[in-house]
């Protein structure tokens, strides 16, 4: 079930595009906190062939993020539903395709995994207690809220 559309509610749009630029930014952060290392993310779905998926989500994006998508999608070699990405720009696509809950994917980060989760509820599990705190310094300076619990955080 998708619950946000570009095509039929414009206020749930507005909400999750203003939301989306606050995630985002997170998600350049993690990048940037990255370093060189390459940023792994399943999402078994796009890695199939099948023409449903580019039938439901070409609507959904707009023509730049279409283009990017069809770019990643024939550059990128999966392997059992991992994507290897090297660059911002393609984590965004799929950042996005999370955020608008259009395909959910877990991102794993050197130091952490990201989950994609309905209405931009994100669990964020660490391996360091300290890596949680430079997260939620970063959340705060973007308006998000980390919730802290053992072993699992989600923003």
């Amino acid at each position: 079930m998708v619950l946000f559309s570009l095509t039929n509610d414009s206020e749930t749009q507005a909400y999750y595009f203003q939301q989306e630029e606050k995630y985002l930014e997170f998600f350049r952060y993690l990048f940037k906190k990255n370093g060189h290392v390459s940023i792994y993310v399943y999402c078994p779905e796009l890695a199939s062939k099948r023409k449903a998926i580019f039938r439901f989500l070409k609507p959904r994006l707009n023509k730049q993020e279409w283009s990017l998508f069809k770019k990643v999608k024939n550059n990128l070699v999966p392997h059992n539903g991992l994507f290897e990405l090297k660059s911002l720009e393609h984590l965004e696509i799929f950042a996005k395709l999370s955020l608008r809950e259009l395909h959910f994917s877990n991102f794993f980060f050197e130091e952490s995994v990201l989950i994609g989760n309905y209405e931009l509820s994100l669990p964020l599990y660490c391996f360091e207690e300290s890596y949680i705190k430079e997260c939620q310094s970063k959340a705060n300076e973007v308006d998000l809220f980390i919730r802290t619990e053992k072993a699992e955080w989600a923003i």
